[in-house]
């Protein structure tokens, strides 16, 4: 039974292609003909883009991109034209650049997002208030359009919201203001009594003290007279005995 040889078949688009593309040339360390720009194998995909520039608009076939190391160029070349500009330019050159800050108050560095802080002179709010402030706002929207207020009187009943609150918010800072004071004051006097009484206490020791050393002084000096008075009562008794002999 004979077999059915296929043929592969070569169009034109690889008869074109020259055998030293295909096939790597090697050359030698050790000899002269090893210059820097001869060493360097010529571009596959560059050349395929040029043969595929060279035929008929009818039988090109867009293709995928060849991803190559070497070079950086498109090999369609229906995709050169619209992409000359855009790839011509280095990354520096770019005339656009992207300075909006993040929507959602967070900043990128080496891939990690992390918030942002916030600010000691910002008072910080509570969940339970950040909840209240949102239902107000619907609140809001919701009976301006029940009284079919304009965009004019919306944005107004808006604008006092935002007031109230502000004001309500520098009134929690006065408040926490005078209360710091007022603590601050409290101490100081706590710390002023204390060493008020400290200082009575100390008197009070050093009273007692002094009043302790007097007694022992009186006692001291009553028998010192004591004392005095036996030996002058003794030698009166040995003065009459003299005489009497």
């Amino acid at each position: 039974m004979a077999t059915r040889t296929r043929k592969l078949y070569r169009g034109r688009f690889l008869e074109d292609i020259p055998e030293e593309i295909v096939q790597p040339q090697i050359t030698k360390p050790d000899s002269e003909d090893t210059p820097r720009s001869r060493t360097l194998q010529p571009n596959l995909p560059e050349f395929l883009s040029q043969q595929a520039g060279s035929l008929q608009p009818s039988r090109i076939q867009t293709s995928r991109p060849i991803a190559s190391e070497s070079s950086s160029t498109i090999p369609s070349s229906t995709f050169r034209k619209s992409s000359t500009t855009a790839f011509s330019q280095a990354p520096s050159e770019i005339p656009f650049k992207w300075d909006n800050p993040h929507p959602f108050g967070v900043q990128n560095e080496n891939h990690s997002v992390r918030e942002i802080p916030v600010s000691p002179e910002c008072p910080r709010q509570s969940k339970r208030q950040r909840i209240c402030y949102i239902f107000r706002d619907i609140w809001i929207e919701i009976e301006s359009r029940i009284k079919c207020e304009n965009k004019l009187e919306r944005n107004a009943r808006k604008a006092r919201e935002v007031r109230r609150r502000e004001s309500i918010a520098n009134t929690a800072v006065a408040l926490a203001g005078m209360e710091a004071q007022l603590k601050n004051h409290k101490e100081r006097e706590e710390k002023r009594n204390s060493d008020a009484l400290a200082r009575a206490k100390e008197n009070e020791i050093e009273a007692k003290a002094k009043e302790e050393r007097r007694k022992a002084a009186v006692k001291r000096s009553k028998g010192k007279e004591k004392k005095e008075r036996k030996e002058e009562k003794k030698r009166e008794k040995e003065n009459r005995r003299s005489t009497s002999n």
